[in-house]
């Protein structure tokens, strides 16, 4: 503890000076922790930030101020978290508790003043050992279990449950942000031709407006505006929780003609089944996939679509942003995919180009 410099190469005490002093005591121990600091290149700068620092330990020591803290476990953090009325608000909340369940499983008996950065980055690698429904863990899987982890250690730290939070700077897996894929019509023909009618009505939908499956599947006809040919989603429906407006195709304003809203209340939901709200499509949307000979696509894949022909029928970025919700350049850049269609036509845009430039030479 005090000030002092430190040596160079050739062995000499240079450069600016660093005070070392008291700087919280350790939970379990009760040993007082120093921390060091540069103080600049002048010594009696030094000395009085060096005071100053002191000074206010001592006030610390006097008054009693010094803040006790439990020696929590990871699985304590996670629970203390996922019971917070906000962490309960979230979209995502039942995909937290079960990526919370696999850390607690892994990890939960760790104690918070033990973790180091290296017990994180084996926690990570462990992760993508894991398997999941007969299929390893990918990089962005993994991230997004340890970003929960330092979002709920962020949390405890502000309302001083932890002293220190191990998790900060912790480095996530690289990821291939290029998910997903856009489907031709062909294909999308095919995969209607092996759907129930009830989940082929909400895969057209989607194929039609880029909506995601939770959208769709929570839309009522309150929120379907004929005169107007758009479906007025509320916050409440929406990722984003803004509001926003989808066009309808008259091929989808049709059929909802057809379904006839006048036959149902407002609050009646619009895609049914044996009159009742469909929950999920997952098992009967893999089989259709499958016998389509479409194996690995996902429902999500017809947002893909919607985004990929929007751009190749010339419509601007920003109206294609403003009708999927999407907020950034880069979100859109995902889910606009560059096909073999594509290629050609650029490859007779410059053919021209360069006869053109021949010509006139």
């Amino acid at each position: 503890m005090g000030i002092f410099r430190r040596k160079n190469k050739f062995g000499v005490f240079a450069g600016p000076w660093f005070i070392q002093y008291p700087h919280r005591k350790d939970p379990i121990t009760g040993r007082t922790i120093y921390t060091t600091r540069c103080a600049g290149h002048s010594k009696r700068v030094a000395d009085r930030l060096l005071a100053k620092k002191m000074l206010a330990w001592e006030k610390i020591k006097l008054l009693g101020h010094h803040q006790s803290y439990k020696d929590l476990s990871v699985a304590e953090i996670l629970d203390w978290y996922l019971g917070l009325p906000a962490t309960k608000e979230k979209r995502s909340f039942d995909r937290d508790q079960s990526r919370a369940d696999r850390l607690k499983e892994m990890a939960g008996t760790a104690r918070v003043s033990l973790l180091k950065p290296e017990n994180i980055q084996a926690l990570q690698q462990e992760l993508l050992k894991t398997t999941h429904n007969g299929r390893t863990l990918k990089p962005a899987t993994v991230n997004r279990h340890i970003a929960l982890l330092k979002t709920a250690f962020n949390q405890a730290f502000k309302n001083r449950l932890i002293s220190t939070n191990p998790l900060k700077g912790a480095k996530m897996f690289k990821e291939d942000n290029r998910i997903g894929r856009a489907i031709t019509p062909r294909e999308f023909q095919r995969l209607l031709s092996h759907l129930p009618k009830h989940i082929a009505n909400v895969v057209s939908a989607a194929y039609a407006t880029g909506m995601r499956s939770n959208e769709l599947l929570a839309l009522r006809w309150k929120n379907v505006d004929m005169a107007r040919g758009v479906l007025e989603l509320s916050g409440e429906m929406t990722k984003t929780k803004e509001t926003r407006e989808v066009p309808l195709s008259q091929a989808l304003l049709k059929f909802l003609f057809d379904i006839g809203p006048q036959e149902h209340q407002p609050e009646d939901r619009v895609f049914t089944h044996k009159g009742a709200p469909i929950k999920s499509m997952r098992e009967p949307f893999t089989k259709a996939c499958a016998q389509a000979g479409l194996p690995g696509l996902r429902f999500h894949d017809l947002r893909h679509t919607f985004v990929t022909n929007a751009r190749k029928a010339g419509l601007d970025r920003k109206i294609i942003k403003t009708i999927t919700g999407h907020k950034t350049d880069s979100m859109f850049e995902r889910y606009s995919h560059i096909d073999g269609e594509d290629l050609k036509n650029a490859a007779e845009i410059i053919e021209k180009y360069q006869n053109g430039h021949t010509e006139e030479e």
